[in-house]
């Protein structure tokens, strides 16, 4: 069963938003985050989403149709985008997933003396 997405993030780069507020790739995108770049989904984003638009200019002054979009469906209102408080959600749970993988490497690494012991 698939976890309910809780947080859509509007971008036009999937991969370098996922790296600048996650840490990883997009293998690495939890189940409850959904990168969207297609206009058509943002604008049928659902009253009560919560989202953070993420855009990486190209240079040429004007905002992308993405973007433009991106303004019109939040002026419709019922989407959740104060991206401050999204992005503190997103860094406990960074920390909580560092600290997770922390210990997951400190329980290997206390368990590799034995390996090495049986091995000889």
């Amino acid at each position: 069963m698939s976890e309910a997405i809780r947080l859509y993030v509007v971008t036009d780069n999937q991969e370098e938003a996922c790296l600048a507020l996650l840490g990883c790739g997009l293998s690495g995108l939890p189940a409850w985050m959904k990168m969207v770049s297609d206009p058509h989904e943002v604008e049928k984003l659902p009253s009560g989403t919560s989202a953070m638009g993420l855009f990486f200019p190209k240079g040429t002054g004007r905002n992308s149709y993405l973007e433009t979009v991106w303004a019109e469906r939040r002026e419709r209102g019922g989407i959740d985008y104060d991206f401050g408080k999204h992005q503190e959600k997103l860094n406990d749970w960074i920390r909580r997933r560092d600290e997770a993988e922390r210990r997951l490497l400190a329980d290997a690494l206390a368990q590799e003396p034995e390996n090495q012991r049986g091995a000889a």
